[in-house]
């Protein structure tokens, strides 16, 4: 649909990841997680490896306005085992959230990019091979947010974007739907053997 973005063989504009922020690639808190009290404080070990929340929550020990998360948000993970590793938040799916420090924020500026667009870009080879490239090994692997931010972005049309965004809703709604029928046959399954 978007063709090879190395090659660019679709002829689509280019662009820095930093272009198509509303604001500077920006850090997380630095305040320690607590017991959950209804604000959750998403943490880079909260991102299991295909970019979902885990289950456990906690909450920020402070709250500070500036973390707090928006719809569309994309988190990128810049230290560790699990540098460029990425989330898209939903407040809907979510609840409310601050990010954590070992975070970086990207927030997309919604009249040049779909956010479910940047997040998908983000699981392709070509993103892969940059955090390869880019990430400094020292101690443990790091990404900074300058770093992400001079990322080479194409920038399809947004209607073709939102034509993508609306495909992977459909398929997400699939396999949701595929997954209750299978727990469905194996539940009849196990009550006809028993």
């Amino acid at each position: 649909m978007f063709g090879d973005p190395v090659l660019n063989d679709m002829g689509w504009e280019r662009c820095r990841l930093k272009d198509i922020s509303v604001e500077k690639l920006a850090y997380g808190s630095g305040a320690s997680a607590i017991e959950f009290s209804g604000l959750r404080y998403i943490r880079i070990t909260d991102i299991d490896t295909c970019g979902n929340l885990k289950p456990e929550k906690k909450s920020p020990s402070q709250f500070d306005e500036k973390y707090l998360l928006n719809t569309g948000d994309i988190l990128f993970a810049r230290s560790g085992a699990t540098v460029g590793k990425t989330f898209l938040y939903s407040k809907k799916k979510h609840g409310p959230a601050l990010y954590a420090g070992y975070l970086i924020r990207l927030i997309p500026n919604h009249s040049l990019v779909n956010p479910i667009f940047v997040y998908h870009f983000t699981k392709t080879k070509y993103y892969n091979d940059f955090i390869a490239k880019v990430q400094n090994a020292v101690a443990q692997p790091n990404i900074n947010a300058k770093q992400y931010s001079e990322l080479d972005f194409i920038l399809p049309p947004l209607s073709l974007q939102n034509e993508f965004a609306d495909f992977v809703a459909q398929v997400d709604k699939s396999q949701f739907a595929c997954g209750i029928v299978i727990k469905l046959w194996r539940n009849s399954l196990k009550s006809s053997i028993i």
